[in-house]
């Protein structure tokens, strides 16, 4: 399995393109409207949408506008808010 770099870009391949940086606002929106379901459809899940909350908000202090050039520590609290495995 090739894992080139974005120089050598596969058309097969469109992840490894390089691209422009995301907004971080549609994805906290998104983030909270999955909190706000999770509010109303989970039995005591106040404790852990209160970590999610504290999480985002530690985000989007650390980089609040595009997400790019984001460093390990906010990747990793990205990963964690997401439930993805980290990536190191």
């Amino acid at each position: 399995m090739d894992t080139g770099d974005a120089s050598r870009h596969n058309p097969w391949q469109p992840w490894l393109k390089e691209s422009d940086p995301e907004y971080r606002l549609p994805v906290s929106f998104a983030i909270v409207a999955a909190m706000g379901l999770q509010a109303y459809f989970a039995v005591l899940a106040w404790p852990l949408i209160v970590i999610e909350l504290g999480l985002l908000l530690e985000l989007v202090r650390q980089n609040p506008r595009k997400l790019k050039g984001e460093s390990p520590r906010v990747r990793r609290i990205s990963w964690i808010l997401t439930g993805g495995p980290p990536k190191r």
